[in-house]
């Protein structure tokens, strides 16, 4: 007969060992700063979400590859259902180049520049055997086949609900996203990694008006499921942009990353700076220079 519940006096030993002398839980830090204290580990759904141009495959894309950077033995799969793998590679060259994503569109990268190039096309080729794309047809039951085939412990879902759920028959969207949120549960059960971006609705603010100002928990789109199924959810909250001295924008802008859910413990809203001519974000107050030392850019 199976057990109905298990009576504390069981485990109570066993869990005071481990509290004191076990080893803290699995977590892959991807950044300096607040960028270390993204929780990507095993078992772990992230959700990240934001209104259109906030930087949401940005920011899940660096901290994905930056993951991979940090941890030899880590292997990830990206989905991206929006995006060709060039245009993802071009992203992450000006993010580690500092090239302007413009001119490595369009082939016009200064003489000058050359040499940054060279140092991030060379970062990039470390993570070639262990960076994989999937192939459409999106859904969950290719995404699952893939994740085994390559051995991938993390995993990016760009964006959630426009991957297919498991097969069977769904009433709406929304009964549809929460079969891929239980199918995520279950890789997350079985160890994987989870970041998943997410579309959200617009939300109506103190004065009634509609927009991306006032995101909340509720905001993600076809959410119930979705939100009870991440272990962590985020919100990105772009401020108006900087205006240099012509009164022009810089092309940079702050953002808040709101810690709108955090199942296993406090939530942490993050500042973060992103600078979208390069497509990076870096934690508001660390200087560039710094930053980019830790990343390896300065010779």
């Amino acid at each position: 007969m199976t057990a109905t519940a298990t009576p504390l006096s069981d485990i109570m030993t066993q869990f005071a060992h481990d509290v004191m002398h076990g080893q803290p839980p699995v977590r892959w830090p991807c950044g300096r700063g607040g960028l270390a204290r993204w929780p990507l580990g095993p078992g772990r759904i992230v959700l990240v979400g934001g209104g259109p141009g906030a930087g949401k495959t940005a920011l899940a894309m660096q901290l994905v590859c930056d993951a991979v950077r940090r941890h030899e033995d880590l292997r990830a799969l990206i989905c991206n259902v929006e995006m060709p793998i060039s245009a993802l590679l071009e992203r992450q060259l000006a993010r580690l180049s500092q090239v302007p994503l413009t001119q490595i569109q369009t082939r016009t990268v200064a003489p000058g520049d050359r040499a940054a190039l060279r140092r991030g096309l060379a970062t990039i080729e470390e993570l070639a055997d262990r960076l994989f794309f999937a192939q459409p047809p999106f859904s969950m039951v290719r995404l699952t086949e893939a994740a085994a085939e390559h051995n991938a412990s993390l995993i990016l879902l760009d964006y959630l609900q426009r991957i297919a759920p498991p097969p069977g028959e769904y009433r709406d969207k929304r009964s549809a996203t929460s079969a891929t949120m239980e199918s995520l549960r279950m890789l997350a059960t079985a160890g994987a990694g989870i970041l998943a971006v997410s579309a959200v609705g617009r939300a109506r603010d103190a004065k009634g008006r509609t927009g991306y100002d006032a995101l909340n928990l509720a905001s993600f789109k076809e959410t119930g499921e979705i939100e009870y199924g991440a272990d962590d959810a985020y919100l990105l909250l772009p401020a108006p942009p900087e205006l240099g001295r012509d009164g022009r924008p810089t092309g940079t802008i702050a953002v808040t990353a709101r810690h709108v859910k955090a199942r296993y413990g406090e939530p942490v809203d993050l500042l973060l700076q992103f600078e979208r001519r390069t497509q990076r974000f870096t934690e508001m107050g660390v200087p560039q220079q710094e930053d980019e030392e830790e990343d390896g850019q300065i010779t």
